[in-house]
């Protein structure tokens, strides 16, 4: 009896620990645990893990990839075309998609991340990697990007960008 007593009351003291809210956070917020601390959360140019595992909460990519097949599927790019030689690759972008700020997601904005990672060089140390060769991008239309390289790229489309693949809006890459 003392030993299923004992086995109560631990449970409940571990179930009342998991319970207890926090009188100053607002309603709707939650906690994180992260091995190690934040400390940027900028994904063009950031290649830590802990800071990529938050702005990867903070921004949707062009393409993903299937965990399961390794597959690359669409996300923000509803498809993407890749030229005979590997060196142009065409992104279609997906309609009514917008920034958190209510600017939308256009072929402008992915032009404008793009050329940022770029110019960044080894301040983008996985993104400069992803970007070898970038001889720049164009905005086509509104909804379509074209993004071109100096050689054959051998790695797929949803690995071409790296860190572009989270795009940021305009008034975002002015203050960095």
């Amino acid at each position: 009896m003392l030993r299923l007593t004992s086995l109560l009351a631990s449970g409940t003291v571990l179930l009342a620990a998991c319970s207890t809210a926090d009188a100053g956070r607002p309603p709707g917020s939650f906690t994180a645990g992260l091995a190690a601390p934040v400390s940027c959360l900028d994904p063009h140019q950031t290649p830590q893990t802990p800071n990529l595992q938050v702005s990867r909460q903070l921004a949707d990519s062009l393409t993903d990839q299937d965990p399961r097949t390794g597959k690359i599927v669409p996300w923000l790019a509803t498809s993407w075309k890749v030229d005979e030689r590997a060196e142009r690759f065409t992104f279609t972008l997906r309609e009514g998609v917008t920034f958190s700020d209510g600017a939308p997601l256009d072929a402008a904005a992915v032009v404008a991340n793009l050329d940022d990672i770029s110019e960044l060089g080894a301040r983008s140390p996985l993104g400069s990697g992803y970007l070898a060769g970038y001889e720049g991008s164009f905005a086509l239309d509104a909804k379509t990007v074209e993004v071109r390289f100096s050689a054959p790229r051998a790695v797929p489309p949803g690995h071409l960008d790296g860190h572009a693949r989270h795009p940021l809006p305009g008034h975002a890459q002015e203050v960095s």
